[in-house]
C-alpha cells in the first residue's frame, strides 16, 4: 500500500489500495515475517502483530516474542512454540488448546449478582464422530477426566487422575454418573482406581469395587450417621455416632458365622491378658471385657 501522491502530474493508482480505509479483491498477500518483524504489524509497534513461523502455522507476537500459535493441527499453544510433545502413550497427550508458562495457571472468574451461577469449566462426551453433533453415551463412557503430570526429565508422566464416567444405563434425561479418583504408585507409570463415588451415593476406597478395603453404603432418610475423629497427642481416636435421635445404640455386625474382634486373636493356646475393653451398663457402672492372646 501507499499513500496519495499529491502532485502533477499525479501516478495512475488504481492498482493500490488507499491507506485510509483500504479494500480488496482477492487475497492480500504478505511476506511470512518473523517474531521481532511480523508481516502485519501494529502502526508504531512494529514488534507487535501477526507472522507465520511455518507452513499452515499463523503465530501472534508482542514485544517482539512469540505468544500463541495455530499450527498445522489445528491446536492453539499458548506460550509456547511448538505443540507439546506426547510422552508414551497413553500417558500424556497433546491436546487442541495448550498453555505454557512460567507464571502461577490459568484463571476463570465471573463477575455478577449475589445468587447467580459461579464460573464454571464444561466437560461434555457425545459418541458422534462428527463434531457439534449427539450420539448417545453408555455404561462405562467416561464423560471427562482431568490428568496431573510431572517430568522424569525425558517426558510427562501421570501422578493421579479425576475421572467421570456413565454409571448404568443412560437414556433421555437420564444419565446416571460415578465419580473416581486415580493415584499412580511408587515405582508406576499409571494412576490406578483408589476411590469411587457411584451413582446411587456409595463410597468405596482402596481399589476398585469388589477388592476395596472401606466401603460406605447410603441409606434413605438417615437421621443417624457414624463419626470417626482424630485425636491429639495422648487422647484415644473416637468412633461415634451422630445425629437426631438422642438415644443410639453402635452396632458391630460381622458377617455370617464370624466374630467381632479386639485387639489381637488367638484360637488356642495361653489365655494372656493383653487389654481390656470398657462398657458402661445401665446403671452407669463400668465394666471390663478382657482382651486374651
Amino acid at each position: 500500500m501507499i499513500s496519495d501522491y499529491y502532485g502533477s502530474p499525479p501516478p495512475d493508482l488504481s492498482g493500490f489500495a488507499r491507506t485510509a480505509d483500504p479494500s480488496f479483491t482477492g487475497q492480500a498477500r504478505v511476506p511470512a515475517g518473523t517474531a521481532g518483524a511480523p508481516a502485519l504489524a501494529i502502526n508504531g509497534d512494529p514488534d507487535t502483530g501477526l507472522f507465520a513461523p511455518g507452513a499452515d502455522t499463523l503465530a501472534l507476537s508482542t514485544g517482539g516474542a512469540e505468544r500463541a500459535r495455530v499450527d498445522a493441527a489445528g491446536n492453539l499453544v499458548v506460550g509456547g512454540l511448538s505443540s507439546i510433545q506426547p510422552g508414551t502413550a497413553p500417558t500424556y497427550r497433546a491436546g487442541a488448546f495448550q498453555v505454557r508458562s512460567t507464571g502461577a495457571g490459568m484463571n476463570v472468574e465471573r463477575y455478577t449478582s449475589a445468587g447467580s451461577s459461579p464460573p464454571a469449566l464444561y466437560l461434555a462426551k457425545s459418541n458422534n464422530v462428527t463434531p457439534g453433533w449427539h450420539g448417545a453415551v453408555s455404561d462405562g463412557t467416561i464423560t471427562g477426566e482431568i490428568q496431573f503430570h510431572g517430568s522424569d526429565g525425558a517426558k510427562f508422566l501421570a501422578t493421579a487422575a479425576i475421572r467421570s464416567a456413565v454409571d448404568g444405563a443412560s437414556g433421555t434425561d437420564d444419565m446416571p454418573g460415578r465419580l473416581l479418583f486415580l493415584t499412580t504408585m511408587d515405582g508406576g507409570t499409571m494412576p490406578t482406581e483408589r476411590m469411587r463415588i457411584s451413582a446411587n451415593g456409595t463410597v468405596t476406597m482402596g481399589a476398585t469395587p469388589g477388592g476395596e478395603s472401606l466401603r460406605v453404603t447410603p441409606v434413605a432418610a438417615a437421621v443417624n450417621t457414624l463419626e470417626a475423629a482424630g485425636a491429639v497427642s495422648g487422647a484415644a481416636p473416637t468412633l461415634s455416632v451422630q445425629g437426631a435421635n438422642a438415644d443410639i445404640d453402635l452396632k458391630l455386625s460381622p458377617k455370617g458365622a464370624g466374630h467381632v474382634r479386639f485387639g489381637q486373636y488367638t484360637a488356642a493356646g495361653g489365655l494372656t491378658v493383653t487389654g481390656y475393653v470398657e462398657i458402661k451398663d445401665a446403671g452407669g457402672v463400668v465394666r471390663r471385657l478382657a482382651i486374651v492372646n
